[in-house]
């Protein structure tokens, strides 16, 4: 989350300058549901939740990249808020055939099903270019979506976990984040 924010960060100057505004697609993952970043934040510690909610590092890689895409949709949201003439979304792609899984025991042993089942990374990002593509009035600033099954191609406005709607999270992570940052962050303004 730290690197999507700092790149976004230093992006915004151009952003705002551009024609009709410009847009930031965030990529996140429904996985965010068992994100903790109220526990990151609230710490007020850069180390504690960084595995996924704990200082010593005891919970999962997992947990680490569910809070990581719940951040990222928090990060959307509060850009959306803080600079409405940029269109800010949050997209998932859903689950696709990666080697993000790899350190898992089980990630050679699934490689048949994965590669019948699973959407390949080309076929994955089409959310990603679609959200960066689509008519900014079809989008709402600060959303979250991902691709229908109903009509492909197509996004869907999504309903994220209760805590990747808390505007007051949204704003204790852009401030926790400016903080970790120290120095890459936005100026003041932002």
């Amino acid at each position: 989350h730290v690197g999507v924010a700092a790149l976004t960060w230093s992006l915004i100057p151009c952003l705002e300058s551009s024609a009709g505004g410009g847009r930031v697609v965030t990529v996140a993952s429904r996985l965010e549901k068992r994100g903790t970043v109220a526990g990151l934040v609230m710490e007020g510690s850069q180390e504690s939740g960084a595995n996924g909610g704990s200082s010593d590092g005891s919970e999962s890689r997992f947990g680490a990249y569910a809070t990581s895409k719940q951040a990222n949709i928090l990060f959307a949201k509060e850009l959306a808020e803080r600079h409405s003439t940029i269109i800010s979304v949050a997209v998932t792609p859903g689950m696709v055939n990666t080697a993000l899984g790899r350190w898992h025991s089980l990630f050679t042993l699934s490689a048949p099903l994965r590669w019948i089942l699973l959407p390949t990374p080309d076929q994955g990002a089409k959310v990603v270019v679609e959200a960066a593509t689509t008519d900014a009035g079809a989008l709402q600033n600060g959303g979250y979506y991902g691709l229908t099954k109903i009509k492909p191609g197509k996004l869907e406005r999504l309903t994220p976990s209760p805590s990747a709607e808390d505007a007051s999270l949204a704003k204790k992570l852009w401030a926790w984040t400016r903080e970790t940052t120290r120095g890459s962050g936005p100026p003041e303004s932002y």
